[in-house]
């Protein structure tokens, strides 16, 4: 009984391993932090080249109304600066033609008797599969870009 008693004395006041058993839940909380911090630097790498390629396609387009109605160009344009990630981004370019919200055809003029000013689209979306699940972001995550411009 005496000999329990010390030996269970001698785990109540003994701390040598308690900084184990730290390192422990530490080191758990470190590789979490470090595996999250990968994800979302990931994510947000794919987020600046798709917003890299909405810009190259955009400024292409803006070369000229010619080069803004040639949507298969414009793509290309935004493809090539995906620079072989390509195959896992959607671009779409478009070109319109509108007098304030209303699309209409390139040829047609508004109320004012001016054509209807012409603007190119260009839209790149893709996803980024995560390596983990969080509460509250969708695996895999959505990354999009969509531009804009007034070419006439």
């Amino acid at each position: 009984m005496m000999r329990a008693r010390a030996l269970l004395q001698h785990f109540v006041t003994d701390r040598g391993g308690i900084i184990s058993v730290e390192m422990a839940f530490l080191s758990v909380f470190m590789v979490s932090l470090a595996v999250g911090l990968f994800d979302f630097g990931r994510y947000a790498l794919d987020q600046s080249r798709v917003e890299s390629a909405v810009r190259a396609g955009t400024q292409f387009a803006m070369r000229s109304a010619s080069d803004a109605a040639n949507t298969d160009a414009v793509e290309a344009a935004a493809r090539l600066d995906l620079a072989g990630l390509a195959d896992s981004f959607t671009v779409t370019a478009r070109r319109y033609c509108a007098c304030a919200t209303v699309e209409l055809a390139c040829t047609q003029t508004c109320g004012d008797g001016l054509y209807a000013p012409m603007y190119a689209e260009v839209i790149v979306t893709g996803s980024t599969d995560l390596l983990f699940s969080y509460p509250g972001v969708q695996d895999p995550a959505t990354v999009a870009a969509i531009s804009n411009l007034r070419v006439r």
